[in-house]
């Protein structure tokens, strides 16, 4: 979760939940968070701004070379059960299908 104490950016991860993912999964969880941040979506959320984060996490991390296609790809079934959400995030096998747009987007 992303939030702000102050002007202080903070991101809070629940161990438990990040320990059932894989490295891949966690790494790109951790920058969907990152990117509420250098969005600017603490200050002006919108109703996209979660596939905005969902975008700039998979560029980022294809970019910094911490994930490739297959990785994205094998996001899918841990993904697949998730209904979405109210705050915007899309059910999963939607939800896969932007990352992947994404990662092949510039």
């Amino acid at each position: 979760r992303s939030t702000l104490y102050g002007r202080i950016p903070v991101i809070t991860l629940d161990k438990e939940v990040m320990a059932s993912l894989s490295g891949k999964l966690q790494i790109f969880f951790y920058l969907h968070e990152c990117a509420h941040h250098a969005l600017g979506h603490m200050f002006a959320p919108q109703p996209e701004s979660e596939n905005e984060a969902d975008c700039w996490s998979i560029k980022t991390g294809r970019d910094q070379s911490y994930f490739n296609k297959a990785d994205v790809e094998a996001f899918g079934p841990r993904l697949s059960a998730s209904p979405g959400t109210k705050f915007g995030h899309l059910p999963g096998p939607e939800r896969l299908v932007l990352l992947l747009q994404c990662f092949d987007g510039e």
